[in-house]
Formats: C-alpha cells, sequence, structure tokens
C-alpha cells in the first residue's frame, strides 16, 4: 500500500504507542494500580477525575476490534472506501492493491499500539502481549506505570472535555481531526512524561530540545522493531505528527504558560495540521484555514456525475504525499505555506473523478504547491505545470493539474475537456474565511516564510555530503568511507531513521546507519537490550557473537547474527554508538549468504572507516584506503 494511503486511514485514537512491554497478568493488581496512580495523576495536573476508570486486559483479537469501532466511530461513514477512491484516481495505490483499507490500517496499528482509553465505556485497554514475539521486552514497573499514565490522562481529559466531540465525527474535516487529536496525544505524552519525572526529583524543565523528536523517534524505532517481527513497514507520519508533533506543541505552551495553557488549548484546539506543525500559527498570530466547498460543475451533474465524499487533507497530507514521491526538500516547499483545501470525490455508477482544490498564503507558496504536485504525480517538468497540463497523457490514470494566481487545483479520472472545464469551475470556488479570521487570509506570508526558510536550514544542516568515497551525514557529525565503486546509494530507504543505506551491487548486500533515541543505559545493558529484543522478533536467532569493545571511532556494542524475516535467513553484522541522547546503529546486511570473503572485507573497511565527531578518531593505521577520488 501507497505510504501516504496508510497515514490518510491512521487518526484519531486515544491511545499510547507500543512500549514493548507485557501487561501484569493480575488484572486486579493492575486495576489497584491504576487506582494510585489515577490520585496522583489528579493531584498533579489539578484535574479531579470524577468516574473511577477501569482497566481489561483482553486478547489480541478483542483489541483489535476495540480499534475498529474508534476508527469507525471517529470517522465520516464510508471514509475508508472512499479514501481508496480518492487515492485511486490520483494514482497513488500501486498496481494491483485490491485490500481494505481498513484492515490496512488495523494491521498497522494493532501492531504498533497495546494501550487504548475507549471514551464511550471510559475503560483502558490493554491487549494482552504474553503470547506476542514483542511482549517480553522492555517490561519495567516504571514503562508499565508510564503507559498506564498516559491512558489515565485520556480519561480525565476525556472527563473534562469530551473526547469524542473534539476528535469524533463532529469534529469536522480529517485535517482538523487530526490537529485536535494532536494537542490530545501531546497533552497524554508530555503529562505521562513529567509524572515519570518528577517520581525521580526531575521536571519537563530538565530535557533540552524539542521533546517532540524525542517521541517522534521512539515511534520509527518501534515502527522498525514492529516491522522486523511482522514484515510489514508502515508508514507513521501521522503517529509522529499527532504524537511527536502534539508533544512539541504542548511542550512549548508548559514552557510559556504552564499546564493552565494546555488547559486553555482544549476550550479552544487548534483548527488545522499547520497549526500544530507551526505553534507560532496557532499560539502567537493564529493563521485561520480558509473553507473551500467547490461545487459539482453543471456539465458534470448532466451526465450524471454526484458528489461522493467530501473531505480536507491538511498540510501534514500535502507533505506526506510529495515527500513518499519526490524527496523532503521538494516536500517543505510545496506544503509550507497551505492556507486550506478540500478534495472533492464523485460517482457516477463505477465510475471515479476527484477534484482537489488547495489554497496558498502567497502566489509563490502556490507555485511551489503545483511543482511539488506535479513532481509527486509524475509530471516530466513540474515548473511548466502553472497554465494547465495533462499528466500522463494517454495514461487511463491522467490528471489535470492548474494554477490560479494562489490557488492550485487537480483533477483525476475525467476526459481532457471535461477535466479542464472541471478545474476551471472549481478554481472559481468561493473562499469562506472563520468569522474570527480578522486578516481574512492577508499577512500570513511573512511568517510563512521565515517558517520555510527555518526548516530548509535545519533541513541542509541534516544533509549527506559525499566527496568521492567519504559519505558525511551531518546531523550526527559521522562520516565512513566506501571501499569500492560497485557501492551504490539508496534514496528510498524504506524507515525514517534510516539516514543512508548504500548497497553493493544490488538490493541483496548492503550498509546502512540509522539512528534513534538512545537510553539512558550502559553498554553492556544495551548488548543485553538488543539481544532480548532480536529474539522476540525474528524466528530462528543465531548470535555469533556479541561483545562490548573499544573501536576506532570509541566504545560500542559489535553484535553478529542472523535469522529468519519472512521465511528468508538473513546475515546481520552491527555496531551500535552512543552519540549525545542518539543511538548510532552501523548495520551490513547479506540476504544473499553469510557475510565473508570480499564482501566481509568491504563491511570491515567501512567500519574501521567510520568517525563520529566527539567519539574516538581511527587510528592511522586503520583507515580503509580511500581508493581514487
Amino acid at each position: 500500500m501507497h505510504p501516504t494511503l496508510a497515514a490518510l486511514s491512521l487518526a484519531s485514537l486515544t491511545a499510547a504507542p507500543v512500549s514493548l512491554q507485557d501487561p501484569a497478568d493480575d488484572v486486579a493488581g493492575r486495576r489497584a494500580r491504576v487506582d494510585v496512580l489515577a490520585e496522583q495523576l489528579s493531584e498533579r495536573r489539578g484535574l479531579a477525575l470524577e468516574r473511577p476508570v477501569s482497566v481489561s486486559v483482553v486478547a489480541p483479537d478483542e483489541y483489535r476490534a476495540a480499534l475498529r469501532a474508534q476508527l469507525l466511530r471517529h470517522h465520516p461513514e464510508g471514509h475508508f472506501a472512499h479514501t481508496l477512491d480518492v487515492f485511486r484516481a490520483l494514482g497513488f495505490v500501486p498496481d494491483g492493491f485490491e485490500g481494505d483499507l481498513l484492515e490496512a490500517a488495523l494491521d498497522a496499528l494493532a501492531g504498533n499500539m497495546i494501550g487504548l482509553y475507549d471514551p464511550p465505556s471510559e475503560a483502558i485497554l490493554l491487549v494482552d502481549t504474553s503470547g506476542l514475539r514483542l511482549g517480553a521486552v522492555l517490561g519495567s514497573e516504571a514503562v508499565q506505570d508510564e503507559l498506564l499514565v498516559h491512558e489515565i490522562h485520556h480519561a480525565l481529559q476525556d472527563q473534562r472535555w469530551a473526547l469524542s466531540g473534539l476528535i469524533g465525527r463532529a469534529a469536522g474535516s480529517f485535517d482538523r481531526r487530526i490537529a485536535r487529536s494532536a494537542l490530545i496525544e501531546g497533552d497524554a505524552t508530555l503529562s505521562a512524561m513529567d509524572f515519570m519525572l518528577a517520581r525521580g526529583g526531575a521536571s519537563l524543565d530538565d530535557l533540552d530540545g524539542d521533546v517532540g523528536e524525542r517521541v517522534a523517534d521512539g515511534i520509527r524505532a518501534t515502527s522498525l522493531a514492529t516491522a522486523m517481527a511482522d514484515g510489514v513497514i508502515a508508514d507513521v507520519s501521522i503517529q509522529t505528527f499527532t504524537y511527536g508533533g502534539g508533544a512539541s506543541l504542548v511542550q512549548r505552551m508548559v514552557r510559556e504558560g504552564g499546564w493552565a495553557r494546555v488547559a486553555d488549548a482544549f476550550d479552544d484546539p487548534p483548527d488545522s495540521c499547520e497549526q500544530v506543525l507551526h505553534p507560532e500559527k496557532y499560539l502567537d498570530q493564529r493563521d485561520w484555514p480558509v473553507a473551500l466547498e467547490p461545487a459539482l460543475p453543471e456539465a458534470l451533474a448532466s451526465e450524471g456525475w454526484s458528489v461522493r465524499y467530501r473531505e480536507t487533507l491538511g498540510e501534514v497530507m500535502v507533505r506526506a504525499i510529495v515527500e513518499s514521491a519526490v524527496d523532503e526538500e521538494t516536500a517543505i516547499r510545496a506544503s509550507i505555506g497551505w492556507d486550506g483545501d478540500r478534495v472533492v470525490l464523485f460517482g457516477r455508477e463505477d465510475e471515479r473523478a476527484v477534484a482537489w482544490l488547495t489554497a496558498w498564503d502567497s502566489t509563490s507558496d502556490a507555485r511551489e504547491a503545483i511543482r511539488g504536485l506535479g513532481a509527486a504525480l509524475g509530471a516530466e517538468d513540474p515548473r511548466r505545470l502553472d497554465d494547465g497540463a495533462t499528466i500522463g497523457a494517454g495514461d487511463a490514470r491522467s490528471v489535470f493539474i492548474q494554477r490560479n494566481r494562489r490557488r492550485v487545483v487537480v483533477v483525476a479520472g475525467l476526459a481532457p475537456e471535461r477535466a479542464r472545464q472541471c478545474a476551471e469551475r472549481t478554481l472559481a470556488t468561493e473562499a469562506i474565511h472563520d468569522p474570527r479570521d480578522e486578516r481574512r487570509g492577508r499577512g500570513d506570508s511573512v511568517s510563512t516564510r521565515r517558517i520555510q526558510r527555518a526548516a530548509l536550514e535545519a533541513l541542509a544542516g541534516e544533509g549527506v555530503v559525499v566527496e568521492g568515497r567519504r559519505v558525511t551525514i551531518r546531523d550526527i557529525e559521522l562520516s565512513f568511507e566506501l571501499p569500492g565503486d560497485d557501492w551504490t546509494r539508496e534514496p528510498d530507504t524504506p524507515v525514517a531513521d534510516t539516514r543512508v543505506l548504500y548497497e553493493r551491487g544490488g538490493p541483496d548486500q548492503n550498509f546502512n546507519v540509522f539512528v534513534t533515541a538512545m537510553p539512558p543505559i550502559g553498554m553492556e545493558e544495551l548488548k543485553e537490550g538488543s539481544l532480548e529484543l532480536l529474539g522476540s522478533i525474528g524466528d530462528g536467532l543465531e548470535v555469533a557473537s556479541a561483545t562490548v569493545g573499544e573501536f576506532p571511532c570509541g566504545e560500542g556494542v559489535e553484535l553478529r547474527y542472523s535469522m529468519v524475516i519472512q521465511g528468508r535467513r538473513m546475515h546481520f553484522w552491527q555496531r551500535i554508538f552512543a552519540h549525545g541522547g542518539d543511538q548510532l546503529v552501523l548495520t551490513v546486511t547479506s540476504r544473499a549468504g553469510p557475510i565473508d570473503g570480499d564482501f566481509a572485507e568491504d563491511a570491515r573497511a567501512i567500519f574501521e572507516s567510520v568517525v563520529i565527531a566527539g567519539a574516538g578518531a581511527p587510528r592511522e593505521g586503520d583507515r580503509a584506503p580511500s581508493g581514487d577520488r
């Protein structure tokens, strides 16, 4: 399934990301623990729990059923089928995919979350992971308590602000639902973090940097572990937005006005993902999104077409769509400056067509948007689309795209002349401004330019620089040297925190660098925890060696092992290092057989050439030969 297709279906869940722990077998003890934690949390946050919260430990199939019920409650009727139709018309569904979008969403969520607060029943549901591969890992009491506090906090939120109304169908658009989900999840995540820090005599003030980035890193790492276990790599852009982006927003509010500022936000929650992604557009000078409601063109109505579905995707989905098809810089340029959108699904018997109208803060933002969307849709020259162009002419999936000043429209599923007529009619749609928007859409472009410039500067700081065979990953200050010309970079890595992936003569042999948050543990504990994790997510684990040692770039853990993943034995050679608050995992992988011979020599040369700024430096005799430049 296309990544953004998965992302669009995963919204508005009052759940905690999986922490890879096993709920206690003693349900009565767990209920008693909830009562104690609820009293402590209520006192710390100043939110009274008016009614007790029940706790149930349920089988995985019961948990999946609860997830299904919550997804169906929160989305309009037909959301999943209509969403699939929209993305299929736009060409974002892979050939041959005939699956059910709801089931795909459940596959991703059920493997990545094990705690859920259910507002209708006012109950916390914990999945019984005792029979699952991930169930036995990291089962400390502290981790258990943090999960429970997260869900208890959802109960506190629900009893005061009625969560179903905030993020259910009544909230309106998809964009607004997940924006409010970000506030809800960010509040619960940061509240649980604050609770656990206070237990150790610390506070949120002791945390450096953006907490949201740490939360997002944890979700991506968990997604990778789940993928290794289940063979499914799900897009986590919406989860990282709701939990990570939400935590960033709430962290800023707490710093500026304490928890009282967060409570105020629930009385006047964000109206768009843009307001969460860029807190200044919510907390400083509010940027209200414009409402767009394109009508069914008369020409289509006369031919038997009717409107089947309407939805607002929001800035986070524009970025996810472009980034999944092109690159991050193009996605930043194409999404920042979003001012509103509306996608309309038309139907006639078994036929489907789509008109997607987007509005932008300025003409230059709209130009960036049409270029990014055009590139994602497969345009040969995205710079020449302003006056209207058909992408994929002669193809059943051809789309028409056009810009008019600050608006861009994409039309798919219609004959060329009808598509152009529909685009012109849609571009003329009247804008509806929120009554509270005193600027009526004016004046947003200045802050947009500042936000975009900062995002591009940050991206440049995270870039990869290649000089001859020397590769440098700037944001983590790590570099290494390729030992030969048969190593090629794979740009489309499957997991967000895989900084680079180089293949050796094909995909069966590769080297990659993965970055995730580093737990506060020593190297021996890291080694044992890594082996425990590996044993839980793969079949037939065979460990050739596992050592803590001093390497040219510093102290680390070295693992050599193989396991069966998706019916195929794969071989791994890893070195793991700590760098500030990050964990750097360098991995050589072989799907073609054991890592030996020339490939082993290549692997060793790469490992020995690694330099991590601030760590040890390679000894002169250990550095691999540079080769011709």
